[in-house]
């Protein structure tokens, strides 16, 4: 399996809600669950701030690509 492939499953596996972006709660619940460790949310906010090239608040798979592939 390839890279991109990996990486639009790990971004299935966190849009919860299912319809194409990454929230801010989705992030933190999916951090939770992958990891099992309470974090700093402030990560999360900083990984939206430098991922979420729209200004929607929200990472799209795209953006999501991107910034794992950078």
């Amino acid at each position: 399996m390839n890279d991109a492939v990996e990486l639009q499953q790990v971004f299935a596996d966190l849009d919860t809600s299912g319809d194409g972006t990454l929230s801010r709660v989705e992030l933190i619940n999916g951090y939770r669950k992958h990891f099992g460790a309470d974090f700093d949310e402030q990560r999360i906010d900083h990984m939206i701030t430098m991922a979420d090239s729209s200004g929607d608040g929200l990472i799209s798979l795209n953006e999501f690509m991107m910034v794992c592939v950078n």
